[in-house]
């Protein structure tokens, strides 16, 4: 249990639930905090929790005590509740094995305490390695955990319940290992919602087998209804008809809706009152939505004035080739 502690309570969020519970049971009436080796609270934790110096001054900073019966308390809760190191310690062991730093396993647990609650053994690793299956390596199985805890120790109840639903829709692995890299939250909801954005999709005219099917179905599945028709809106204040904004859509579902309002605004007064563009043309080409306005958009442009004033090139066609010519600087010199 000590051990558990002093990995995992130095790393807490100081305005998380779960820290003002800690320090709640912890701290007496407020005192002066003494941060020196001399001090109470820093012995207690290096010789009561197996703190080291350095986390045990730190977490004097946030908690003083001059008495052990109020942290002894807290201590003997937490042990009589299940919060052991042979129940805690091989589980906080194991995520540190798969590369999540003290910090990251501090802020995974306030998210998602049912980790706790789940079986090493016979839930917890078999789990990361059937996530690892779809994505591939462990590197990436870290980072989708990371963006939504749920789907560790959920995933038997929520996350293959809606990779079944894609797989039965048509959608191959490949598709579903990207979807569940980029919005691993959309698998953790109801398989109900899942499949009622399958068809939504589907309605769309994207087709399952698609890789663009399963990117169309990550941007709606993260937009609310309120969101995509403010989005809508904006397009069409532009003079831009629902139909053509869908149909930019389904060329690159990502660049044309998981933008910003503000920024979808922005591209389209530059495109249209300083280079005399019709939105029309922008959504031909809905890959610009996504590029950088002020490094990349603005200064290609800019560009392509000084060549037409100085050689009178004014071919649609080379200033498209510059905006969407991607890499460094030198590939878009060498262009010109």
């Amino acid at each position: 249990m000590s051990r558990f502690i002093s990995k995992f309570v130095p790393h807490l969020s100081r305005n998380s639930k779960l820290h003002r519970l800690f320090i709640a049971q912890l701290s007496s009436l407020p005192v002066e905090v003494d941060a020196n080796l001399h001090s109470f609270t820093v012995r207690y934790f290096i010789n009561k929790c197996g703190f080291s110096l350095e986390k045990a001054l730190f977490a004097s900073k946030y908690v003083n005590f001059c008495k052990s019966d109020k942290p002894d308390a807290c201590l003997a809760f937490l042990k009589n509740h299940g919060f052991t190191d042979t129940q805690l310690l091989p589980k906080i062991e194991f995520l540190h094995s798969k590369g999540f730093l003290d910090m990251e396993i501090a802020d995974l647990l306030v998210i998602e305490p049912n980790i706790l609650l789940r079986s090493l053994e016979k839930s917890l690793v078999p789990t990361f390695d059937s996530i690892k299956y779809y994505l591939g390596s462990v590197e990436t199985t870290v980072k989708a955990i990371k963006r939504c805890p749920m789907i560790l120790p959920h995933f038997q109840t929520r996350v293959l319940p809606n990779i079944r639903c894609l797989k039965e829709a048509g959608v191959p692995n490949r598709c579903i290992a990207f979807g569940l890299r980029v919005g691993p939250s959309l698998f953790a909801g109801a398989c109900v919602k899942t499949r009622e954005l399958v068809e939504d999709v589907k309605e769309l005219g994207f087709e399952p087998c698609n890789m663009k099917f399963v990117i169309a179905f990550c941007v709606k599945g993260s937009l609310s209804k309120l969101v995509w028709n403010k989005k809508l809106e904006i397009y069409q204040r532009w003079e831009c008809s629902e139909a053509e904004v869908l149909t930019a859509f389904k060329k690159d579902p990502w660049a044309v809706m998981k933008i910003s309002a503000e920024k979808i605004d922005g591209v389209m007064d530059f495109f249209v009152n300083e280079m005399g563009w019709r939105p029309q043309m922008l959504l031909q080409m809905p890959q610009l939505f996504a590029a950088s306005l002020q490094k990349k958009i603005v200064p290609r442009c800019s560009v392509y004035k000084v060549l037409f004033l100085l050689l009178s090139i004014r071919m649609m066609i080379f200033l498209r080739s510059l905006l969407l010519l991607s890499g460094r600087s030198s590939q878009f010199l060498k262009a010109l």
